[in-house]
């Protein structure tokens, strides 16, 4: 609440740190049902328990946002801004880290739904149907 009274303006966002595991577990039971062999059948039935414990215990796994819009404002005024913000929120005792490109990129992945190696996406999307073609004048 000190936080949100001293930087009225700001978001907060909670997004799972975790990938849906509903994809591979659902494919893993077809598989169970399609296979034959006794020993393949016992290592699906062992990877659908690994699933099992790793979404049990990533469950609880959520990232916290602090999300101040810097619409309009300089590059020093957004300097500024953001070291103020930093610092009243590590003021309440918040561990602050500052996002890179590439923990911008896995969050947004994350939270459109997208994938979990958000950061190994590329920057533009479609970039790679693209030829670049040189070109030279003529003399």
């Amino acid at each position: 609440m000190m936080v949100l009274s001293a930087i009225p303006d700001i978001e907060i966002t909670c997004t799972d740190f975790c990938e849906c595991f509903d994809d591979n577990k659902a494919y893993l039971q077809g598989r169970l049902h399609q296979e034959q062999n006794p020993q393949v059948r016992r290592l699906i039935e062992q990877d659908m328990d690994m699933l099992d414990r790793a979404q049990a215990e990533m469950a609880t796994a959520r990232q916290f946002l602090f999300i101040s819009r810097c619409k309009g404002m300089k590059a020093d005024q957004v300097f500024q801004a953001v070291n103020r913000i930093e610092k009243v929120i590590s003021e309440q005792g918040f561990e602050v880290r500052r996002m890179r490109k590439s923990d911008i990129k896995r969050f947004l992945a994350i939270y459109f739904d997208a994938s979990m190696n958000g950061d190994q996406l590329p920057d533009t999307d479609g970039g790679q149907f693209f030829e670049v073609q040189s070109y030279e004048p003529e003399d």
